[in-house]
């Protein structure tokens, strides 16, 4: 109602009792609500909060999410670097770009030892570079030790044996054989003299026949005592038999022969480099066992480090056979390592193998590298370039040279976007002759700089990028 009427209404007027009686019902109204247990206006505002705050934290949830993964993500681009060739009189130009993986002359190599036991010491890890001959595992020795202790002792006694046989006797045992044999002449002669008077003796009845059996027993007996005494000292003045010396020689040699096998057996339990070359992976560890020949759930049962040499490093690559008149033995290439791509090295095609894979319809070819350091590692990705002969004069000038993906049309002309930092420019450039997949570049770009090969479609000049490679 207006104030008038409300002043009226307090006053005494006709519709005052009414208009009081109205306000009561609504404080009672009011009232009954809170004992209820309903939120009056100012509580239900109270507790509305928290449920507002939560609102809030899921906004800014989505509001993240939509700003890491969604449309406002930096995009995803490939890039490539832009490298100078040089032009002059019997120089080379890229013909053919192609891609591939460092591999080693040799492959792989799986180091173990020959022998069963048991892994006691490995002086090395993954990636350590080693010498070749240098020690880089070892297995158990002790039993091994004396397996050659065994030996060395067998063959002493044989040599010794040898030696007695053939040097023969020596002079104090010439004498003692010597001897015996003239004691036992003596108790011949002396049982003979009993047994020719105990004869005497007996035929004139003196003598019983059992002392003259006996007699007759001691003088055969000296006899051949006598007899055996002399035949020893013939033998011991004529040496030994040339069989038992034979046989004494042959006892020598296998003595020795068991203890160089000993020895060997002990060595080969030392496991040593046979080339230069770098550690790739451990496949035992100290306290496992090894046995030659056998194979277990890692793989060969003696293998205890993987190695590759460092020698012959070269880049497995897959020519397509569209490609493949451009690919000859000898062909000067430049390689570059995905890991490093401001670094180039000289490589020379070596290999290109006579069969092609019918699934991809490519020819595989390794490229060798002429020069290396310690950067390249076996496995690694790496871009190659394969050269050929320039007709360009010489003197002339360098040029630069960026795969035909990075040039984009314009209305203005063909650009590129060329990666600065985490954001991307548009430089115009001005394209030359191309060369298989790579294109001329005469103005727009230095040597050095990365333009982008993929991703660029939907690009701006300043836009922020992540790169891929």
């Amino acid at each position: 109602m207006s104030e008038p009427m409300a002043d009226t209404a307090l006053r005494g007027g006709g519709r005052g009792p009414a208009s009081l009686e109205g306000l009561r019902s609504l404080r009672i109204e009011s009232d009954q609500r809170a004992a209820h247990g309903r939120p009056t206006g100012r509580a239900s505002r109270y507790l509305a909060r928290p449920a507002f705050a939560g609102a809030a934290v899921l906004l800014a949830l989505a509001a993240y999410v939509v700003l890491a993964r969604g449309p406002f993500r930096p995009p995803l681009v490939e890039v490539s670097r832009v490298v100078a060739v040089s032009q002059g009189a019997g120089s080379a130009s890229p013909s053919l770009m192609l891609t591939g993986y460092v591999v080693t002359g040799r492959k792989y190599v799986d180091l173990g030892a020959t022998v069963p036991g048991r892994v006691d010491w490995i002086g090395v890890e993954e990636g350590d570079r080693f010498e070749a001959g240098q020690p880089l595992a070892r297995l158990e020795q002790d039993e091994l030790r004396a397996q050659r202790q065994f030996a060395a002792a067998a063959l002493e006694a044989a040599e010794a044996r040898l030696s007695e046989l053939v040097s023969g006797p020596l002079p104090e045992e010439l004498a003692r054989a010597k001897a015996q044999v003239d004691e036992a002449a003596a108790t011949q002669r002396l049982a003979e003299q009993t047994l020719a008077r105990d004869e005497e003796l007996a035929r004139e009845g003196i003598v019983s026949l059992y002392q003259l059996d006996a007699a007759r027993s001691d003088a055969t007996a000296a006899q051949a005592r006598w007899r055996t005494a002399g035949e020893a000292y013939n033998l011991l003045r004529r040496g030994a038999r040339s069989e038992v010396v034979r046989s004494a020689r042959a006892e020598v040699a296998r003595s020795r022969a068991g203890l160089e096998q000993a020895r060997s057996r002990l060595e080969q339990a030392v496991v040593r480099a046979p080339f230069r070359g770098v550690v790739l992976e451990k496949v035992r560890d100290v306290g496992d066992s090894v046995v030659p020949g056998g194979v277990d759930r890692r793989g060969s049962g003696s293998a205890i480090l993987r190695v590759a040499s460092d020698d012959g490093l070269r880049v497995e690559v897959e020519v397509s056979e569209v490609n493949l008149a451009q690919v000859k033995l000898g062909q000067p290439a430049r390689v570059v390592l995905d890991a490093w791509a401001d670094k180039a090295y000289e490589g020379r095609v070596a290999k290109l193998l006579p069969s092609a894979n019918r699934q991809k319809a490519t020819v595989k070819a390794e490229v060798v590298l002429l020069s290396s350091d310690a950067s390249v590692r076996p496995e690694m990705g790496a871009k190659v370039q394969l050269m050929e002969a320039s007709d360009t004069a010489a003197g002339a000038s360098g040029r630069l040279l960026i795969p035909k993906a990075a040039v984009v049309p314009a209305p203005d002309g063909p650009t590129a976007f060329v990666l600065d930092g985490e954001r991307v420019r548009t430089r115009r450039v001005r394209v030359g002759a191309a060369r298989g997949d790579l294109v001329e570049v005469g103005s727009g770009l230095a040597e050095g700089q990365y333009v982008v090969v993929k991703g660029q479609d939907k690009l701006r000049d300043g836009q922020r990028v992540r790169r891929a490679n």
